[in-house]
């Protein structure tokens, strides 16, 4: 079994779309689990309070989970698309948590249409 990881967003303003990282979900060989990310937005990043009283529940929800496949436990929490990890990658868990912190970049797939155009 290969491993893979979906991406976990905490909008705190859909209107302004200030998305936050907050986890990931790793799923490999020894099963599924939370990953949280070392730098979580406070009540001045999130606006306030109460904002951040409702991250805190929906960080709740998300160690409790148990399926790799969860529904986002609040509106405002956006779970990415399955993504794959590379065979190299020997502790899927840890290259989670390097990737949470900053230390590995997240490459998007290259969109078909973006691949064909040619810089002027």
């Amino acid at each position: 079994m290969s491993a893979r990881y979906r991406l976990i967003h905490f909008d705190a303003d859909p209107f302004l779309g200030r998305r936050f990282p907050v986890g990931a979900f790793v799923e490999s060989a020894s099963g599924v689990q939370f990953v949280e990310a070392p730098h979580l937005p406070d009540e001045r990043c999130l606006g306030d309070a109460e904002e951040h009283k409702l991250l805190r529940l929906v960080l709740l929800s998300l160690r409790a989970a148990r399926s790799f496949d969860v529904r986002p436990p609040a509106p405002n929490v956006y779970v990415g698309k399955s993504v794959g990890l590379p065979a190299s990658v020997s502790n899927p868990r840890a290259w989670a948590e390097e990737m949470l912190a900053g230390g590995r970049r997240v490459v998007a797939p290259v969109r078909e249409e973006h691949a064909q155009k040619k810089a002027p």
